[in-house]
């Protein structure tokens, strides 16, 4: 039940960490260090408690992979989840799901980057491929398949502490320009 607390709050950390490093949230440089250590820590924590971890590792890569990981903060944070891994050690069994997931969240970059940031899309497409829904629909797909749903509510989660952070520390006053959609 922990986990799903630990998620909310490292989705809360990484839009929180993305504001200040993209989008001028005023954090000073040693808050936004220990955060970024903080969320590093955190994530391999996480995955060291989860049930199929291999789904969350692949979003990791497929953010790798996509050149997502754009800041020095992000990469603090990516060097602190390597880091603690060696503390925090996960078990990876499934490795069709790591792969799928790693595609699917390339494949989700893509479109947000090449489709709905260029509004190549129009209406009810762009509305629903702005929600960036891919990975929670490959969620769903692998709760069912494991029966197990907890995999669904951990993103669910997750993105819930990122788009809280997105309004609430995005709003003016505390950032110098829009926030980008979720999970970049």
């Amino acid at each position: 039940m922990i986990s799903y607390l630990f998620s909310f709050i490292l989705g809360f950390s990484v839009k929180t960490i993305d504001l200040a490093s993209e989008h001028g949230l005023k954090l000073g440089k040693y808050l936004k260090f220990c955060l970024s250590i903080f969320y590093g820590a955190l994530m391999a924590f996480l995955l060291s408690i989860v049930f199929l971890p291999e789904f969350f590792f692949g979003i990791i890569i497929g953010v790798i992979v996509a050149g997502k990981i754009d800041s020095k903060e992000h990469t603090i944070a990516l060097i602190s989840f390597l880091v603690f891994s060696i503390f925090f050690p996960f078990q990876m069994n499934h490795f069709s799901v790591l792969f799928l997931s790693a595609i699917v969240c390339v494949f989700e970059e893509w479109i947000n980057d090449s489709i709905v940031d260029k509004k190549k899309a129009k209406g009810f497409a762009l509305k629903f491929l702005s929600m960036r829904p891919l990975l929670e629909m490959l969620a769903l797909i692998i709760s069912i398949i494991y029966s197990n749903f907890s995999t669904l509510f951990l993103l669910a989660l997750f993105d819930s502490g990122y788009l809280l952070s997105k309004k609430f520390m995005g709003k003016k006053g505390f950032t110098k320009s829009k926030t980008k959609p979720l999970r970049q």
